[in-house]
């Protein structure tokens, strides 16, 4: 996958409805579902499933926010403050602490040493995403492949995953159509929000990915049952995902979701017919 060099665009996520009836159906279920894995993120924490978690925390939720740790008996130590943005990001903004449109970035754990431990390996310049990846549960296969690929400058790596995926058919160098799929290992559907999981995976089919899966279903339908329904509703729909210049377009049978990605010289896509 050839890149573009010195192409960044600033985040953002626009999802395009096909019908005044189709966004009267899903806009609710895309909304409710993302909300349900924000939710689900802190009481994964809190349910001690995980050590940590990434939180941000806004100038107009800070109250909020911190009494809801506290009665949680977590902890949370802030990172680094940076820019609000929409959709998916691969990296912080760093701004002032006057910005109002900024939240402080930083890691809820259930103990300060584990709190420490993320923040000190989390310095821009000497990143340990093995130390940061086992904190936040991510698994050991999907840790190696985030690593690989990263450093590779694949910030968005869901053609990798692809690759990589069982009975992945390859129609060419820059057309994949997967016929089998994990719901818990599939993250199309993230930059606006419904995801079972919280890492990316190193296939769409990695078993290590179901089962950890297995604990955020468990989570989230204590939370929100009907939430969550409607979640896999929006991740069960056939997809078409592209991306070329710095843009990937997910098509579905009810909307398209346009957003930043990678600056691919030329234009890859995945087809997924099936779960």
């Amino acid at each position: 996958m050839e890149l573009v060099k010195m192409v960044d665009i600033f985040p953002f996520t626009r999802v395009v409805y096909n019908s005044p009836t189709d966004k009267e159906t899903w806009e609710p279920k895309i909304s409710r579902s993302r909300d349900l894995h924000n939710t689900a993120e802190f009481e994964m924490v809190a349910k001690g499933y995980r050590q940590a978690a990434t939180m941000h925390i806004t100038p107009q939720t800070y109250e909020k926010s911190i009494e809801k740790i506290v009665r949680n008996n977590l902890v949370w130590l802030p990172i680094q403050r940076t820019k609000n943005y929409s959709g998916f990001s691969h990296k912080h903004f760093p701004t002032g602490e006057t910005d109002l449109n900024s939240s402080a970035y930083g890691v809820l754990a259930k103990t300060i040493e584990d709190a420490e431990i993320f923040r000190n390996a989390s310095h821009n310049l000497k990143t340990d995403h093995s130390i940061i990846g086992e904190l936040l549960g991510f698994p050991q296969c999907c840790q190696h492949f985030f690593n690989t690929v990263w450093t590779s400058g694949y910030f968005d790596p869901i053609w990798q995953a692809a690759e990589q995926t069982d009975g992945a058919k390859k129609i060419s160098d820059t057309h994949i159509i997967l016929e089998k799929t994990y719901l818990e290992a599939m993250q199309i559907f993230r930059y606006i929000g419904p995801r079972i999981t919280s890492h990316l995976s190193c296939s769409f089919t990695c078993e290590e990915s179901r089962i950890v899966g297995k604990k955020w279903i468990e989570c989230m339908e204590q939370l929100d049952p009907d939430g969550l329904s409607d979640m896999l509703d929006v991740l069960n729909l056939p997809f078409q995902w592209s991306v070329k210049w710095g843009i990937a377009i997910i098509t579905t049978p009810h909307f398209k979701i346009v957003t930043n990605s990678m600056p691919t010289k030329k234009e890859y896509i995945i087809e997924c017919i099936a779960h």
